[in-house]
C-alpha cells in the first residue's frame, strides 16, 4: 500500500505539478533552460502522469486476481520509459543541484521528476513481467519494443521541430545565408509563432532539444529570441500574448535588476499613486513640473521599479527626492558613471537608492529600489520646461509620457494632475476645466491608470504680455546674466533632401499619408528615398514605394548611415527620417555613430516619429545629440505637414536663444529656470561638438546647476555613510527648485474665501 501510494506521489502528482508551476511562473525557464517550449513537450511530459494512473490501476488488478491487457500495458510502459529517459538525459547536469535546492521554493522538482519517472518506470516493468511470466511473456515483450518505437518516434519529431525551428530562426536573423528571406516569410506567416514568444529572455539560446543542442556546440546554433520576435512582428515579446494554451503573465524573475533595462512587467509590482504638479510661468514661457511617484510590492521579494519617460521639448531634470522612513532626501548629482555606479552597489547591498538619468533627448530612465515586500516606495523628480512656441504670444505646455515600465498600476483614478499658471490655459480636451482663482489659474482632474501611457495631453498657454527678452542674474556668478531672446526661425532652403522612410509593420497605417505629402514634395525639391529593409536599406521612387511592403520590424540604422553618406557627397541637404516606435536596441549604433563624427559639417538628422514609443536608436547615448525630434501638438498629418513644410522653408519656428552675457542686459527679469535651460542646452551642443574633450568640465557645470544631463545624472541614496563611499554630495533642500504640494495648493484655495469674508467683516 505504501508503494502505491509512492508511486502515485512521485509518479502522478509531481510530473503535473511540475508542469503547472513551469507553465505559470517559468521557473526553471528563467533560472536554467526551457523545458515545455512547446505543446508537443507539455503533452509528452504530461503522459508520464497519466500512464502511471493507467499503470496503478493494472497493477491493483493484478493483486485482486483480475485480467489486464499485457499487451496495450507494454506498449504504454514502453512510450512512458523514453519520454522518462528523454527529459532525464537532458536534466543530468542539473540533478545534483536539484538534490540540493529542492527544499528552495519547489528548485529542482522539475529536473528530479523525470529521473524518479524512469525509476518508477523500471519497477512497474518488473512487476508487469512478474505478472505475464505466469501466462506468456514471450509472446506479450514485443509490445514492449512496440512501445519503445514510438516513444523513440515521438521524441525524433520533437528533436526534428526543435531543430527546424531553431535552423530556420538562425537564417532569418542571418542577412548571408541562402535562405534568409525565406525564412522571415515563414514566421512572418504565423509559424513557430509560439516558440519565439514563450522563449525566455535570460536563456534564449538553451532549449530541452538535445540535437539542436549538440549541432549547436558545433556551429553555433543560436539566437536572439526578443530580436527575431521584433523582426517578425514589429513589436516587442513583452507586449504579446505568449501562445494559444498559456497566457501572458508577468514575470516572476527580475533578471534586470539594478540594470538600466525596462524589462518585462514584474508580478505584484504596482504603482498605485501618481502626482504631477506643474507651475507655468507665462512670462517667462516655461514650466517647472515635480511628479510624485508611490510604488507597492505585494510580493515577498525584494523589486525594482523602472520606468522610461518622455518629457516634454527641451526638458532637464532639476530635482530628485526619496522618501526614507517618511523623510525627504534630495539627490546627489554627478558624473553619468559616478551615479550609476553608485546605485549598482547600494542594489547589490539591498538598500534604498533611486537613480535618474538621459535616455536621449527629452527622455529619461527611472529606476528606484528595493520597494520592499508588503510596503511601498515614494519618489519625486522635477523637471524644467520652456513652453513649445508656435507664436510669440502662444506656447504649450505638453504633459510627460510613460513610453516603458515593468510595474502594473493598482486602482482606476490613480493619476492625479494639478496645474497652475499665471497666464490663462486653455485645454484642447473641452471637458477639462480650467478655473481662476485670485488671480491664478488652476487645473486640477484624476485620470485612469493608462492616462500617462497614451499620446500625452498639452495645454495652450497665452502670454498677455508682449516681451520677448528676459534675463536672470547667473546663480553660480553674480557678475554674470543669462539672457533668454524669443525669436522666429526660418531654416535655409537646400539643394536635395535625404527621406529615411521606416517600414517597420507599424508605419503600414501611415504609408498613405506619407506617399501624399512626398508627391507634394516632390513638385518642389530633389527627394532620394532610402527605406529600411530587413538587414540593408534600398534607395526607391515614390511609385517604388507604394508597392513596398511594410512589414516586421526594420533595423533603420543601414538606411539613416546611408543618408548620411549622401549628406557628406551632398553639403547642401536635409536628412528627414519618418518612422514609428524603434523598440530594439540593435548592435549596430557605432557604425552610424561613426559615420556622423568622421564629417566636418553640422549633420543633424531630422525625426518624425509618427506614434509614441521608445526610440533605441536615439536613445543611444553618443547618438542622442545628432537627432533633432519635432513636436507633437496637434493630429499626426497636421503635425507632419508642418514638419515638412518647416524644412522646405516654408513656414517658421518660434525658438528661443539662451546666452550667458557680463554686462546688463536689455528686457526684464524673469524666472531663475531661465540658468538651468541655458545649461542643460549648452551642455548638449558642446557634447556633441566635442564627445569626451571636455567631459570634466561639463560634469561640473552638470552637477553645479543640478541637471540631469548626457554626462550627468541624480542619484538618491539612504544616508551619509553611503553618499560619503561613493564620493557623492547630496544637495541642499533649500537650493533646489521647488512647489508646494498640492493638498497645500488645495487647502489655500479652500481658505480663500473663508480669508477674504474675514478681512471684508473686520473693515465694515
Amino acid at each position: 500500500m505504501i508503494y502505491r501510494i509512492l508511486i502515485l506521489i512521485m509518479g502522478v502528482f509531481l510530473p503535473f505539478i511540475c508542469v503547472f508551476v513551469e507553465l505559470t511562473t517559468r521557473m526553471c525557464s528563467n533560472a536554467f533552460m526551457n523545458p515545455l517550449p512547446h505543446l508537443g513537450y507539455v503533452c509528452a511530459y504530461l503522459y508520464i502522469s497519466v500512464s502511471t494512473i493507467y499503470f496503478l490501476s493494472c497493477m491493483r488488478k493484478i493483486h485482486a486476481g483480475k485480467e489486464i491487457s499485457l499487451k496495450r500495458a507494454f506498449i504504454l510502459l514502453g512510450i512512458n520509459s523514453i519520454f522518462s529517459l528523454y527529459f532525464s538525459i537532458f536534466f543530468l547536469p542539473l540533478l545534483p543541484l536539484s538534490f540540493i535546492a529542492i527544499l528552495i521554493l519547489g528548485l529542482g522538482l522539475c529536473s528530479l521528476s523525470p529521473f524518479i519517472s524512469s525509476i518508477i518506470s523500471l519497477y512497474i516493468f518488473y512487476n508487469f513481467k512478474k505478472y505475464a511470466k505466469s501466462i506468456d511473456f514471450i509472446s506479450v515483450k514485443r509490445y514492449m519494443f512496440y512501445g519503445l518505437f514510438l516513444g523513440c518516434f515521438f521524441v525524433i519529431g520533437l528533436e526534428l521541430y526543435e531543430f527546424s525551428y531553431r535552423y530556420i530562426a538562425n537564417a532569418a536573423l542571418d542577412s548571408k545565408h541562402r535562405y534568409h528571406q525565406e525564412s522571415l516569410s515563414i514566421f512572418r506567416i504565423g509559424l513557430f509563432r509560439e516558440r519565439i514568444v514563450i522563449n525566455p529572455e535570460l536563456n534564449y539560446r538553451d532549449s530541452i532539444g538535445i540535437l539542436p543542442k549538440f549541432i549547436r556546440i558545433r556551429r553555433g546554433l543560436h539566437f536572439d529570441t526578443e530580436e527575431l520576435y521584433f523582426r517578425v512582428t514589429g513589436e516587442l515579446r513583452k507586449s504579446a500574448i505568449l501562445n494559444d494554451y498559456l497566457e501572458h503573465s508577468p514575470s516572476s524573475f527580475d533578471i534586470h535588476q539594478g540594470d538600466d533595462v525596462v524589462g518585462d512587467i514584474q508580478e505584484d509590482l504596482y504603482m498605485k499613486e501618481s502626482i504631477l504638479n506643474a507651475s507655468i510661468d507665462g512670462k517667462s514661457a516655461l514650466s517647472y513640473s515635480e511628479w510624485t511617484m508611490v510604488f507597492s510590492n505585494e510580493s515577498y521579494l525584494n523589486q525594482e521599479a523602472r520606468a522610461e519617460i518622455l518629457l516634454p521639448p527641451g526638458s532637464v531634470v532639476t530635482r530628485l527626492t526619496l522618501w526614507v522612513e517618511g523623510e525627504e532626501r534630495e539627490a546627489a548629482f554627478a558624473s553619468r558613471g559616478k551615479t550609476s555606479g553608485a546605485y549598482k552597489e547600494i542594489v547589490a547591498q539591498q538598500r534604498d537608492p533611486v537613480l535618474v538619468t538621459t535616455r536621449g533627448r527629452d527622455r529619461v530612465f527611472v529606476q528606484c529600489f528595493p520597494v520592499l515586500p508588503k510596503q511601498s516606495m515614494k519618489i519625486r523628480f522635477g523637471y524644467t520646461t520652456p513652453l513649445v512656441l508656435d507664436r510669440s504670444k502662444q506656447g504649450h505646455y505638453i504633459e510627460p509620457k510613460i513610453l516603458d515600465r515593468n510595474f502594473k498600476y493598482k486602482g482606476l483614478n490613480i493619476h492625479e494632475v494639478w496645474l497652475e499658471s499665471d497666464a490663462n490655459f486653455i485645454s484642447r480636451n473641452e471637458d477639462f476645466k480650467v478655473i481662476l482663482r485670485d488671480g491664478v489659474y488652476v487645473y486640477h482632474e484624476k485620470f485612469e491608470s493608462d492616462y500617462f501611457d497614451n499620446e500625452p495631453n498639452s495645454f495652450d498657454v497665452l502670454r498677455d504680455k508682449q516681451q520677448d527678452d528676459y534675463w536672470v542674474v547667473d546663480p553660480l556668478n553674480e557678475e554674470a546674466y543669462i539672457t533668454q531672446h524669443i525669436y522666429q526661425y526660418s531654416v535655409d532652403p537646400v539643394d536635395k533632401y535625404l527621406i529615411v522612410v521606416d517600414t517597420s509593420q507599424s508605419m503600414a497605417k501611415h504609408k498613405s499619408l506619407i506617399i501624399d505629402q512626398l508627391r507634394t514634395m516632390e513638385n518642389k525639391v530633389d527627394l532620394v528615398i532610402f527605406v529600411a529593409q530587413d538587414d540593408g536599406c534600398k534607395e526607391i521612387s515614390i511609385d517604388e514605394l507604394v508597392e513596398y511592403d511594410f512589414i516586421g520590424g526594420r533595423n533603420n540604422i543601414y538606411a539613416l548611415e546611408n543618408a548620411v553618406h549622401a549628406a557628406l557627397e551632398e553639403p547642401s541637404s536635409h536628412i528627414l527620417w519618418l518612422h514609428g516606435p524603434q523598440l530594439f536596441d540593435f548592435e549596430d549604433q557605432y557604425s552610424l555613430y561613426n559615420s556622423l563624427v568622421r564629417n566636418k559639417n553640422d549633420i543633424y538628422i531630422k525625426s518624425f516619429q509618427f506614434d509614441p514609443g521608445v526610440n533605441a536608436i536615439s536613445s543611444f547615448t553618443s547618438l542622442s545629440g545628432y537627432f533633432q525630434h519635432w513636436r507633437k501638438l496637434k493630429s499626426t498629418e497636421d503635425d507632419f505637414s508642418d514638419f515638412l513644410h518647416f524644412y522646405l522653408a516654408e513656414i517658421p519656428m518660434w525658438c528661443f536663444k539662451r546666452e550667458k552675457v557680463f554686462k546688463q542686459p536689455a528686457g526684464e527679469e524673469g524666472s531663475k529656470h531661465i540658468a538651468r535651460l541655458w545649461a542643460n542646452e549648452y551642455i548638449w551642443q558642446e557634447h556633441r561638438k566635442y564627445g569626451q574633450k571636455n567631459y570634466d568640465d561639463l560634469v561640473s557645470l552638470g552637477a553645479s546647476y543640478q541637471l540631469v544631463t548626457p554626462v550627468t545624472g541624480a542619484v538618491v541614496l539612504e544616508n551619509e555613510q553611503q553618499y560619503e563611499n561613493a564620493g557623492l554630495q547630496p544637495v541642499n533642500a533649500g537650493s533646489v527648485p521647488g512647489i508646494p504640494e498640492p493638498n497645500f495648493i488645495l487647502l489655500i484655495l479652500m481658505l480663500t474665501p473663508f480669508i477674504l469674508f474675514i478681512i471684508k467683516k473686520k473693515n465694515i
